[in-house]
């Protein structure tokens, strides 16, 4: 039995999706990878969002609040400093990234231009600039 992940995200509150927006700006990483080098068929670039954080409920929050996404936790590192904390990192790929990040785009500061990108790289993604 196989399950395919939503690539849709959940119609986000304006304030949840400011509060991620940040998150993202601060906390988070959008990567867009060109997969044509090792994916010769690939018609378009992989796209991801992720968020790394050591308190989970925060992490949690965004795989609840979007639907989408998966969640990953890594022990502290060997040799670390007493007491260091897990780190949780929740990530979503794809046409789930950018249905997330067209909801994200108006509250974007320092990684709008990057999701901009992110958008407009998949086929047939129409991109309008909010005023």
């Amino acid at each position: 039995y196989y399950q395919a992940n939503p690539t849709a995200c959940k119609t986000l509150l304006p304030t949840v999706a400011a509060y991620f927006a940040a998150m993202i700006d601060g906390e988070g990483s959008i990567t867009i990878n060109d997969r044509t080098s090792t994916r010769p068929n690939s018609s378009r670039p992989s796209i991801r969002v992720q968020v790394a954080n050591t308190y989970f409920p925060l992490i949690q929050l965004f795989k609840n609040e979007t639907g989408l996404g998966n969640i990953l936790t890594r022990p502290a590192s060997m040799g670390a400093v007493k007491g260091r904390k897990k780190v949780h990192y929740w990530s979503v790929s794809s046409l789930g990234a950018v249905s997330l990040l067209r909801q994200l785009l108006p509250y974007l500061l320092e990684k709008k231009v990057l999701a901009e990108s992110a958008i407009v790289s998949q086929p047939g993604a129409e991109f309008v600039r909010p005023e």
